[in-house]
């Protein structure tokens, strides 16, 4: 009989539990979704024939849910964007008292595959070539973090005037683009600006000249935009020496998303 009473009141604290209402759930898989990537431009000596061979992951359309590898040699100037790039992220649902939140995690990968596989191989014998991020677009991001400006521009819509939105915008963290006829912020656009007017910009910069900056918590210049917590060791321009290699690593954003702490991608509620 003990044991008959013992196993109806566990029975009942059971249902009780069941019911009550601070119940709590947790789910996580791993999903995948097509993005982009930043814009990417390549400065170097003009030569006869292409010396500079990049591999990059692209979306395999034949294996959906998959990357292909690519590889293409080209020449300097250029400007590289891949529009079609399947990345990784884990997704995480919690729920408790009948709300639901979720989290997506971005899930870096650089091995050939992998969403951020990039490679820029200098086969020259005898040039530099140079490298620098444009940041992402904002028609192809949403929301474009970090954005990198000169003079209130940001420098993808100089790279691709065409591109620009049709009106003022307000991007992230306050700043604030003008967007009318030819005018980019505080520059007037009548063609778009060239590689190397670019890599001219970073070149200033590293230089301390103060003339590109990223939005992030502020008005911060580039070079000191590297000391920061948030960007500590990021690399938005470098130069890549004869029989030398550029390899994708975490210190390189190449995906137009938006990454923060812990790599985050997104937040919300259900």
């Amino acid at each position: 009989m003990k044991k008959i009473y013992f196993f109806a009141y566990t029975l009942s604290i059971l249902l009780l539990l069941s019911g009550c209402p601070d119940d709590y759930h947790e789910f996580s898989e791993i999903r995948t979704e097509r993005t982009s990537t930043v814009l990417l431009g390549i400065s170097g000596e003009p030569s006869d024939g292409p010396y500079i061979e990049i591999i990059y992951s692209a979306a395999d359309e034949d294996r959906p849910g998959y990357n292909k590898t690519v590889r293409e040699m080209v020449s300097p100037p250029y400007l590289f964007q891949n529009n079609n790039v399947i990345m990784k992220y884990e997704y995480i649902e919690e729920g408790r008292n009948g709300s639901i939140g979720y989290y997506k995690f971005l899930v870096r990968d650089f091995e050939e595959g992998g969403a951020e596989y990039l490679r820029i191989i200098n086969h020259s014998d005898d040039k530099n070539i140079e490298f620098f991020l444009g940041g992402p677009s904002f028609s192809t991001s949403g929301i474009p973090i970090p954005i990198i400006w000169h003079k209130n521009a940001p420098i993808d819509f100089l790279l691709r005037p065409e591109e620009k939105p049709s009106g003022n915008v307000y991007f992230p963290l306050g700043l604030y683009v003008i967007f009318e006829g030819t005018r980019i912020g505080d520059l007037t656009v009548t063609e778009a600006w060239g590689v190397e007017d670019i890599a001219t910009l970073y070149r200033k910069e590293l230089a301390r000249d103060g003339q590109v900056y990223l939005t992030w918590g502020g008005y911060n210049s580039l070079t000191k935009m590297v000391d920061t917590k948030e960007y500590a060791g990021s690399v938005f321009y470098g130069v890549i020496k004869p029989g030398e290699a550029l390899h994708g690593k975490e210190s390189i954003s190449l995906l137009s998303i938006s990454i923060g702490q812990g790599d985050l991608l997104e937040s919300g509620r259900l």
